[in-house]
């Protein structure tokens, strides 16, 4: 026998790719193991899951910063996922979940993985609920067809979650056969948003007598229906019907009255405490009637294409491929939902207020009160006032008013600067612990300590954000040493780009910043490291971290990571100090981080316009102005982008100049279009309000569009390029 032919680079790269694809077409038979999954095995009751970026590691022999996923999912038919008789649905499940992320194209960091296994959980719910020909405990999703499909797609495109799991009529059969003696018909199964006035009275004359009303003095001071007895009643969890808010405008019937006669704001379940509802809360007949987003569709789609993708590896499991047919069912999806809502621009009157008033806390009172809020702090953790009282009973009452007397009187004690008299801050627990409007009063003429920092904090945030466009999430990852001066330049942030995450691993970008803002973000640094000294805390990671401090609602000698509760709970103190008044609903403009980056980015794009999309794009992490421009699109409040389009379309043909970043030919074209319109030789012949006004029709109608791209060199440098383009124009 010869000797052994050794194989040629290309060889062994193509005997590579060809047992990769033979992998992937076969039975999966590896282990069900993965760096991201860090319990011992995936048929395990409760998930925990990896972060990126450091978050989740072991301190004092513990995993912390970890997510953790629960498969004990309540079925429709009152067992719950993890009983012995649905093993093997659950454990098709586990399997399909971990195939997802480890494949080729799959959700490669927690948060959209998070994602899937809630959008696996909500068709598993779905299925049990169809008809007994599934039978998921022995067939898993096996059975699944085109059909079945269809009619998750439409019930799903008709409201959501709650809708799909037919929530509203399964409560009406629960209920009425109790209040009402009868079944309910079936006009009222086919519209439940329409019960009649005596039946929603009845029904809730019941639901006081057995207390399944309750009051929110917190909130609103109205009775709402307790939530977790509806859900018991429905084999559902709490957070399905709280996040409905169809099933929400449901409910109000039962509270308020029949839909088509109220016209009060429905308010959330769970949410921040806040004095008005929000810019984003709708009327209850309307939030009844609102079906799914377009974007919500998709998502749902796009996990039926993951399920359907790995039945290569699951044959047993998974649902036939051929019986998935994309461009149909979303076509039944698209002709139900909604027109997904993109996050509101901020009107400029508003973001101009609340950016004033930021920027005078953190001028003005910023280093004060960190100054006074350490020193009190210090105090009360030497006095050990900062602890949870433990006692129980009447103990518990006696021991937590001799505290809160307590830290009122050190608070007292300390003499204020002269400039923070005039917020005249009085003794130290938060407006929260205050019932209904008493609290926001206090809030506003008398401030507590605690009262004081979370409008810093908020004050903070707001102003980084306003100027620096990022994300929530980007903001609460802030770490120390961010801020960066470089000498006859100016401040520099380096921040999480968290859109840019592989494999749970965030890249980092550095990008300038104002001195204002650096103030800010250094200013918040100093206040949170002051905490962790007192503290003494010693984990690296919160060390790190600027945005790591107390739930400063609370007593708790304890420091974490702030979350996106804890931050948006500190914006609506800022919003509801600074007391804007309502609009003609009785809503209030809470704002939000999200809010601020696309207000920034509207707000640049308008003043500097097309010459400087490279820039806005690079300032707000968007991989490139295709990217950018859509979003822009897509967001831009009324119809002022085809007025700036015409502007610039105008501007090119007066100037006729390659600088414009437009071709030379596009500019040929657009000229001749114009002039044979105007039946002119030149566009220096037309008025120049009428040119305004055609173009700005023809961009309206999508007759002309303008489309930036990027070009890119031999070099590997890159140029913006701006293409306008004209149907039907040759």
């Amino acid at each position: 026998m010869g000797a052994q032919q050794e194989l040629t680079t290309e060889q062994v790269l193509a005997n590579a790719l060809i047992a990769r694809a033979t992998a992937a077409a076969q039975p999966f038979q590896g282990e069900f193991r993965a760096p991201w999954l860090i319990s011992e095995s995936i048929y395990c009751e409760t998930w925990v899951l990896r972060r990126g970026g450091g978050e989740s590691r072991i301190v004092n022999g513990k995993w912390v910063g970890v997510e953790r996923f629960s498969w004990a999912l309540r079925l429709p038919d009152g067992s719950i996922l993890t009983d012995k008789e649905n093993s093997f649905v659950l454990r098709s499940m586990q399997q399909i979940g971990f195939l997802a992320r480890a494949a080729e194209g799959g959700p490669n960091s927690v948060g959209p993985f998070i994602l899937f296994l809630n959008w696996l959980c909500v068709f598993a719910r779905w299925a049990f609920l169809q008809n007994i020909d599934l039978d998921l405990r022995r067939n898993a999703f096996s059975k699944i067809t085109h059909s079945n499909l269809c009619d998750f797609v439409r019930d799903l495109a008709k409201g959501g979650v709650a809708i799909a799991l037919k929530c509203p009529q399964r409560l009406l059969i629960k209920l009425f056969p109790i209040v009402l003696q009868r079944a309910p018909t079936s006009k009222e199964l086919d519209d439940p948003m329409s019960l009649s006035e005596e039946d929603c009275k009845r029904v809730r004359d019941w639901l006081i007598a057995t207390k399944q009303l309750k009051k929110t003095p917190r909130q609103s001071n109205k009775e709402k229906i307790k939530l977790k007895a509806i859900a018991d009643m429905l084999s559902v969890d709490y957070l399905t019907l709280g996040r409905s808010p169809q099933f929400r405008g449901f409910l109000s019937q039962f509270e308020n009255g029949p839909l088509a006669s109220q016209t009060m704001i429905a308010r959330g379940i769970g949410e921040c405490r806040r004095e008005y509802p929000t810019q984003r809360h709708k009327l209850s007949i309307d939030l009844a009637n609102d079906p799914a987003t377009e974007k919500s569709l998709q998502a749902y789609l796009d996990g039926l294409k993951t399920l359907v993708a790995l039945k290569r590896h699951l044959p047993q499991v998974c649902p036939d491929p051929n019986e998935f047919h994309p461009v149909q069912l979303r076509a039944i999806g698209l002709g139900i939902c909604r027109e997904s809502s993109s996050t509101p621009w901020v009107p400029l009157s508003i973001a101009l207020d609340y950016t004033t008033e930021a920027i005078r806390w953190v001028h003005v009172y910023g280093e004060l009160v960190v100054d006074v809020f350490l020193d009190v702090f210090s105090k009360l953790s030497l006095k050990n006032l900062l602890s949870p009282v433990l006692e129980t009973g009447a103990a518990r009452t006696k021991v937590f008013k001799a505290q809160a007397n307590a830290r009122d009187e050190l608070v007292a004690s300390i003499a204020l600067p002269d400039p923070l008299k005039d917020l005249n801050i009085s003794g130290w627990a938060s407006y929260m612990n205050y019932q209904g409007t008493q609290g926001f009063i206090k809030l506003r003429s008398s401030p507590s300590m605690l009262d004081a920092v979370m409008i810093l904090v908020a004050a903070i945030s707001i102003l980084i954000a306003t100027v620096k466009p990022m994300r929530e999430s980007e903001l609460r990852k802030l770490r120390r040493g961010c801020v960066r001066f470089v000498k006859g330049d100016g401040f520099w942030l380096n921040a999480d780009q968290r859109k840019r995450i592989i494999s749970d691993e965030v890249l980092l970008r550095e990008r300038p910043i104002p001195k204002i803002a650096a103030k800010a973000i250094l200013l918040m640094q100093r206040l949170t490291d002051g905490v962790k000294a007192i503290l003494n805390v010693k984990d690296e990671y919160i060390l790190d971290c600027i945005y790591a401090m107390p739930p400063i609602s609370r007593y708790e000698a304890s420091a974490s990571p702030s979350t996106k509760y804890r931050l948006n709970q500190i914006l609506d103190i800022f919003v509801d100090y600074v007391a804007l008044p309502v609009d003609s609903l009785g809503r209030r403009w809470y704002i939000r981080i999200h809010e601020l980056r696309k207000s920034f980015l509207i707000t640049f794009f308008w003043t500097y316009r097309y010459a400087n999309l490279e820039a806005a794009a690079w300032m707000a992490g968007h991989a490139n102005i295709e990217e950018l421009y859509a979003y822009l699109q897509a967001n831009f409040p009324g119809e002022e982008l085809p007025a700036l389009e015409a502007e610039f379309a105008s501007k090119v043909l007066r100037s006729n100049e390659s600088q414009t970043g437009v071709s030379a030919d596009q500019i040929e074209r657009l000229h001749h279009a114009v002039c044979d319109h105007f039946h002119v030789n030149d566009v220096s012949w037309i008025e120049e309000r009428s040119l305004h006004e055609w173009l700005k029709l023809r961009f309206s109608s999508g007759d002309f569009s303008i489309e930036p791209f990027t070009l890119r060199k031999g070099n590997g440098s890159e140029c913006t390029q701006i293409a306008i383009k004209l149907k039907g124009v040759a």
